[in-house]
């Protein structure tokens, strides 16, 4: 069986919320885009890409993107780990070129909505609740009444073997 390519040679992002605190981004950028904009922008080749997180705030009648995380990405870097981020709030992820106070945008994921909080919701860890990419999301179903077992650590202590002896 032949080994996954490293890239597909096309600009894409994808998201994937993990949890009510997490989301895991992932992308590619072409070398053309990248050349690109930093030529159109007359900016050096080594110029690094950032990460860049839009929060939705505001009223119904006045609703406006607001920047509540910016980072420089390592150079090569293809994916992010986001945590800290408020239940229930609705976020856009940007991969970008800062070019003096103008941020460059190379690509933007659609609206990420976060789940709600919800009393007596227990995390699920390791199971993305909905996956962003492409064109539309994908959301992934998780019942709210999904039956979770629990135990105590008095559980996990198992009771000493009594044996009988015969003479």
């Amino acid at each position: 069986m032949g080994k996954l390519p490293r890239s597909y040679g096309q600009n894409c992002m994808g998201v994937l919320v993990q949890d009510l605190f997490h989301i895991y981004v992932y992308w590619e950028i072409t070398a053309e885009t990248r050349e690109q904009v930093l030529t159109s922008r007359n900016l050096d080749v080594e110029s690094p890409c950032q990460i860049r997180v839009q929060q939705l705030m505001g009223d119904s009648t006045n609703l406006d993107w607001q920047s509540v995380y910016q980072a420089e990405l390592p150079f090569g870097a293809d994916h992010w780990y986001l945590s800290g981020l408020v239940p229930g709030t609705i976020y856009r992820i940007q991969i970008g070129i800062q070019d003096g106070e103008e941020f460059k945008v190379l690509l933007s994921s659609e609206q990420v909505h976060m789940p709600p909080a919800q009393s007596g919701h227990r995390r699920s860890w390791g199971r993305a609740h909905s996956i962003i990419g492409g064109v539309t999301p994908v959301e992934v179903i998780v019942p709210v009444e999904e039956k979770i077992e629990t135990y105590s650590s008095t559980d996990l202590v198992a009771e000493p073997a009594t044996a009988e002896r015969s003479a």
